[in-house]
C-alpha cells in the first residue's frame, strides 16, 4: 500500500468532514489517495529471495484478505476513505487486471474495513467495522457485482478491524473483538449452518488493546496472529489450534513472536538530561572495561552516558553500536545510554538498533536530525554559531550542543540565551567541575563532560573508586550540594 505524504506545516490544516487526517513523525497524510502495488516472489522456499519489480495494481487501500470466488474470481475490497460507498475490485483473470466496482452505502466509521466469505449457496456476505458497536453486513447474490443495503449484523464488535473465512471443513470462522467499545476479548467464533448462527465461541485473549487478527490455515490447523498495545507493549501474538479445540473449549496457547525492545519515550529522555543536567562521554574505553566504568559512574550519579563513534574509523561503526547495545542492556531502566560523534544517518540507525535513547554529534546536519526525528532519537546536534543553533532547531533538534564551550565561554551563553532563549542548549567542551555552574547560570540546561570526569588511562587502571568519587562532585555541583 502507498499513500503520498507531506511534511507536516506548522498549522496543521482542519480535516475535511469524515475524512481521517493524520499527523504522525512529523509528516502529514491528508490526501488518502491509496495506491496498491504488487511484488511477486515466484520462489519464497529459495535460500535467496528474487522479487519482481512493483507492479501498479489499482487505486485503493486493501487492508483484508482478498476472497477468492466458487467461480475463479478474486474479490479484494480495497476500500476508498473520500467514498460514500464500499469500494471493491474484481478480477476474472487471477490478478493480471482489475475492475472497479463501488457497494452499498457505508455505516459510520474512519475506517471502512470489509472483509467477507462465500456461503455454501454461492450467495457472498460482506462484514464492515462500524463505529455502532457491532458488525455491518451486505449481501451479493451474483459474485459481487451488487449488494444489499447494508444493515447491522447483531455480531458484537468494537470499532476495529475483524476476520472472516470459510474453512475447509464448511464451517465458517470469525475472529473478532467480543465487545461493543473496547479492544478486548479476542474470541473466534464457528459456524456450522453458513454463519447463520454461531454455535462456538472461544475468547482466547481476554485483556485489552488487543486487535487486528489474521489467520491462516494449513491441513487441519488453524495459525492466528494479532497484537496488543501497538502503542505501548508493541507485541505480536500468535495462536495455533484446531475446530475441535474450539468446539471443546480448551485452552489455546498464546505466544508472542515479535516484540521491540523497550526503547524510552523521548519525552522522559529529554526530561532526563534537564532534570540531571551532566552527560558522562565515554571516548575510547575498552570494551571490556565499560561495564565497570558505567557501574562507577552510576554510583556517582551519573544517569546519562554518552559513547562516541570513531571519528577516524579506527574502530568500526558495528563495534561501537554493540557497546551501545551491552550498556543499554545492561542499564535499562537506570541510565540512559546514548551516541556520540554521530556524523551520518546509519549511525543513527545504528543507535536505534543497539537500544541507544540520543544522539549528540559535533555539527548540525539536517539529515542526521530528521533519521533522529524517524528513529524516536532525541536529537542534540553541535553548533558554534547563533545561525547554526537556530538552524538545528528549526530542523528538529530537541537540543543544541554549543561547542566547543570552552572556547566560547560562559559570557557567551548570556549573550545568546536571550535572543534564543527557546532553544535549550548544552555546554560542552572543555567543562569541569571549576566552570559547571558558570555556564549553567548562563543559560544552558545542561553540560556534557567528558575526559575530566573519565578517560581511557583510569579505566585502563581500574580506578573506579577514583571514578565514582569525581562523579559525586560533579553531581553534588548540579545539585546545589
Amino acid at each position: 500500500v502507498q499513500n503520498n505524504v507531506k511534511t507536516a506545516p506548522e498549522v496543521i490544516p482542519k480535516a475535511k468532514k469524515g475524512q481521517p487526517l493524520v499527523v504522525l513523525d512529523g509528516n502529514l497524510f491528508d490526501d488518502f489517495q491509496h495506491n496498491e502495488w504488487e511484488i511477486i516472489c515466484d520462489d519464497p522456499d529459495a535460500a535467496e529471495l528474487v522479487f519482481s519489480e512493483p507492479r501498479f495494481v489499482y487505486h485503493g487501500f486493501l487492508r483484508c484478505k482478498p476472497v477468492f470466488l466458487n467461480n475463479g474470481d478474486w474479490l479484494n475490497f480495497a476500500y476508498d476513505q473520500l467514498n460514500d460507498r464500499y469500494g471493491y475490485y474484481i478480477s476474472s483473470d487471477k490478478g493480471e487486471s482489475y475492475s472497479h466496482f463501488y457497494g452499498s452505502k457505508k455505516m459510520p466509521t474512519v475506517f471502512d474495513e470489509t472483509m467477507a466469505y462465500q456461503k455454501s449457496d454461492g450467495t457472498v456476505i460482506m462484514f464492515a467495522r462500524t463505529h455502532a458497536g457491532e458488525l455491518a453486513r451486505s449481501v451479493s447474490y451474483d459474485n459481487g457485482r451488487t449488494w444489499t443495503e447494508t444493515e447491522l449484523s447483531g455480531i458484537v464488535s468494537a470499532d476495529t478491524r475483524f476476520f472472516v473465512k470459510k474453512l475447509p471443513s464448511g464451517r465458517v470462522m470469525l475472529v473478532v473483538n467480543d465487545d461493543a467499545k473496547t479492544r478486548k476479548n479476542m474470541t473466534v467464533f464457528l459456524s456450522e449452518d453458513d454463519g447463520e448462527n454461531w454455535q462456538y465461541k472461544k475468547c482466547i485473549d481476554s485483556r485489552c488493546d488487543v486487535s487486528y487478527p489474521d489467520a491462516d490455515i494449513s491441513g487441519a490447523r488453524i495459525f492466528l496472529t494479532y497484537d496488543r498495545s501497538r502503542c505501548g507493549h508493541k507485541e505480536i501474538l500468535f495462536a495455533s489450534f484446531t475446530e475441535s479445540e474450539i468446539i471443546e473449549n480448551k485452552e489455546i496457547e498464546i505466544t508472542i513472536v515479535s516484540k521491540p525492545k523497550e526503547v524510552p519515550l523521548k519525552n522522559d529522555v529529554k526530561k532526563a538530561v534537564e532534570d540531571n543536567k551532566i552527560i558522562a562521554i565515554l571516548r575510547d574505553i575498552p570494551a571490556d572495561k565499560l561495564i565497570e566504568t558505567a557501574e562507577a559512574l552510576y554510583s556517582g550519579g551519573i544517569r546519562l552516558l554518552e559513547i562516541t563513534y570513531s571519528s577516524d574509523g579506527s574502530i568500526a561503526d558495528e563495534a561501537v553500536a554493540e557497546n551501545i547495545k551491552l550498556l543499554s542492556e545492561k542499564f535499562g531502566g537506570r541510565m540512559y545510554i546514548g551516541a556520540g560523534t554521530v556524523l551520518n544517518k546509519k549511525q543513527v540507525f545504528l543507535t536505534k538498533l543497539s537500544g541507544g535513547s540520543f544522539v549528540i554529534s559535533p555539527n548540525i546536519d539536517k539529515d542526521v536530525i530528521q533519521e533522529c526525528s524517524d528513529c524516536g532519537l532525541v536529537s542534540i546536534p553541535g553548533a558554534f554559531t547563533p545561525s547554526e543553533i537556530v538552524a538545528a532547531n528549526k530542523w528538529g533538534a530537541d537540543f543544541v550542543k554549543v561547542f566547543p564551550a570552552a572556547s566560547l565561554g560562559a559570557n557567551y551563553f548570556n549573550a545568546v540565551s536571550a535572543p534564543l532563549g527557546g532553544i535549550k542548549l548544552l555546554a560542552v567542551g572543555g567543562i569541569d567541575e571549576s566552570n559547571i555552574k558558570k555556564y549553567l547560570a548562563a543559560g544552558a540546561v545542561g553540560v556534557g563532560v567528558g575526559s575530566c570526569l573519565v578517560n581511557k588511562q583510569t579505566a585502563e587502571k581500574s580506578d573506579f573508586d577514583a571514578v565514582t568519587e569525581l562523579a559525586k562532585k560533579y553531581t553534588a555541583i548540579i545539585n546545589n550540594d
